[in-house]
């Protein structure tokens, strides 16, 4: 009896052991995952300035006339004045800031828009990917919230802000999509 005891013992403890230790991998390589991901929606600094550079999260939602979180739908490049735009639609799956409707299409505009890249040289959004934008509002038009640092792109479920390594927000750690999205909703 005490033998069968010891042996259903010993099997709890290595059964509790490879829980532990599958957890610690599991979290180790979500946490190597995320970091990866990160550094990918990091790019190079560009050349030139910004006319408005956030140095946190709260200062680009206090910034936005609009906030949305949605699906791109489309993008075409038009010219203005013989200079490139990328006019990027969006449907809007949520409306954080700003009351536009779920399902609305919205038309997002920004500089530049050659060999796949914007202004800044962060990548065209792509088409059936999924954003936070936070939008400025002018006559009508929306433009990202200080070019580019606006811009928050979804992947694996976590939100990561695509920006230059010289303006990325520096106290921002990517999170989990609903969890940006409360944060940003407590924050109203």
């Amino acid at each position: 009896m005490n033998n069968i005891i010891s042996m259903k013992a010993k099997v709890l403890v290595q059964s509790m052991l490879l829980t532990t230790v599958l957890l610690c991998c599991s979290c180790c390589s979500k946490d190597n995952m995320i970091a990866q991901i990160d550094r990918e929606e990091t790019y190079p600094e560009a050349p030139g300035t910004l006319a408005i550079v956030y140095n946190s999260l709260d200062e680009i939602e206090k910034d936005a006339d609009k906030i949305i979180y949605g699906n791109i739908e489309n993008t075409e490049i038009e010219y203005l004045d013989g200079l490139p735009q990328t006019h990027t639609f969006v449907r809007i799956k949520e409306s954080v800031k700003g009351g536009l409707p779920e399902g609305k299409i919205v038309e997002i505009i920004e500089e530049g828009g050659y060999e796949g890249v914007v202004m800044g040289g962060i990548p065209q959004m792509a088409i059936n990917s999924e954003f936070c934008l936070f939008l400025t509002e002018d006559r009508g038009n929306y433009y990202i919230c200080g070019a580019f640092q606006g811009r928050f792109i979804i992947r694996s479920g976590y939100v990561f802000q695509q920006a230059t390594e010289d303006v990325k927000l520096k106290g921002y750690r990517p999170v989990e999509k609903n969890v940006f999205l409360n944060m940003l909703k407590l924050s109203e």
